[in-house]
């Protein structure tokens, strides 16, 4: 369950992105350039409008923040089976 809620924050993530910038890598304006604009935020121009931008990094923040919650949860359980106890058992202790 935990992996499908992970590949499912993973591709909202990557739909998200290539929707905003698949037109500006299948343009004619260098599918190079739009791939390190994507990889990493230089001071170059970033292909799209101010709000695509926005967008993009309003839904990295979410389904940082929503994957991160997820890993919390799961380090709980694995800690909780591998003590061998139920969430009741270790609120008890």
């Amino acid at each position: 369950m935990i992996l499908l809620v992970l590949g499912v924050v993973g591709v909202t993530y990557y739909a998200v992105v290539l929707t905003n910038y698949a037109p500006a890598l299948f343009s004619g304006g260098g599918i190079l350039d739009a791939l390190i604009a994507l990889a990493v935020l230089t001071d170059g121009e970033i292909p799209g409008t101010p709000g695509t931008l926005a967008t993009t990094s309003l839904a990295f923040v979410f389904n940082l923040a929503f994957a991160l919650s997820v890993l919390g949860f799961l380090i709980m359980h694995i800690s909780l089976v591998a003590g061998n106890t139920t969430t009741i058992e270790a609120y008890e202790k």
